[in-house]
């Protein structure tokens, strides 16, 4: 589910409002994007950029998963 950021983007952190998603715990896996939900294109367009800039732009301290 989409939820709303909360508060200010710090580097490469941010926090997310999942108040009203039941059964969410510590440790659980988030996506930033999943090309289902939201694509890299959909975040790119609302940012005024290209798809390849937001991909290259993530610091390589958040870990990458590729399923």
């Amino acid at each position: 589910k989409k939820v709303p950021i909360i508060g200010n983007i710090c580097m490469d952190g941010f926090m997310a409002d999942v108040t009203d998603i039941q059964n969410v715990n510590s440790g659980d896996d988030v996506y930033i994007w999943d090309n289902e939900n939201i694509t890299v294109d959909e975040i790119a367009d609302m940012l005024g950029t290209i798809n390849y800039e937001i991909i290259s732009r993530v610091s390589d301290r958040v870990p990458r998963v590729f399923k």
